[in-house]
């Protein structure tokens, strides 16, 4: 597991690279293969938020090898922006620690059964911007130490 030193210099290390990506895409790309690695995660993804259809989707996930074909099917997930550990961060506001998520009412067991991934453990954090939350963050499986 990462210690705080090292998770700050992630912080600092993407804020610095903000200026040297050309497009956002490869930023976030970036961002959460490095998050995923600090963690020491099995996966980490970006859920934004479909405002029209008030349903997240997984516009850029960073899953470990032996799950890249669950990171392509995440990529055609959507679902209620309701649901799941990651609705109730988006609408609360607030980040969310789950150390097991078969004991977490809030949990949402429809994205694990669409990619065949099973998700024990998770983080999860709002992503603010100025004119309030777009999405969330998640790290999935980071290891006990983490938690």
């Amino acid at each position: 597991m990462a210690s705080a030193g090292e998770r700050l210099h992630l912080l600092y290390e993407i804020n610095r690279r903000l200026t040297t990506f050309g497009n956002l895409d490869e930023l976030i790309r970036y961002a959460t293969r490095r998050t995923r690695e600090v963690f020491q995660a099995e996966g980490c993804a970006l859920l934004l938020l479909d405002r029209p259809r008030r349903e997240f989707y997984f516009p850029v996930s960073s899953q470990i090898e032996a799950q890249k074909a669950a990171q392509e099917r995440l990529a055609e997930i959507r679902f209620p922006a309701d649901r799941g550990v990651a609705g109730w961060v988006f609408s609360h506001d607030e980040a969310a620690l789950v150390a097991d998520t078969a004991k977490d009412p809030r949990f949402y067991s429809e994205v694990d059964r669409l990619t065949a991934m099973v998700t024990r453990s998770l983080l999860c954090a709002p992503l603010r911007t100025p004119s309030g939350n777009i999405g969330v963050i998640e790290v999935v499986n980071p290891p006990e130490a983490a938690l």
